[in-house]
């Protein structure tokens, strides 16, 4: 009598592995503090796009 040989299951695809040369891209470094020196905000909008009459955001 023989034994039949178990199939082994098909391994699950590994989605982070498929997709991270997506997203996982080099980026050349921004100084900030030249850019703060510079005049750049990161937040442009606010109180100046508000009305800048004492305005909070927090209400």
């Amino acid at each position: 009598m023989k034994m039949k040989m178990k199939r082994k299951p098909a391994p699950e695809p590994n989605f982070v592995a498929k997709h991270a040369h997506e997203f996982n891209k080099s980026v050349v470094f921004i100084d900030r503090k030249k850019s703060l020196k510079k005049g750049y905000r990161k937040h442009k909008q606010g109180i100046e796009k508000l009305g800048g009459q004492g305005y909070s955001i927090a209400a």
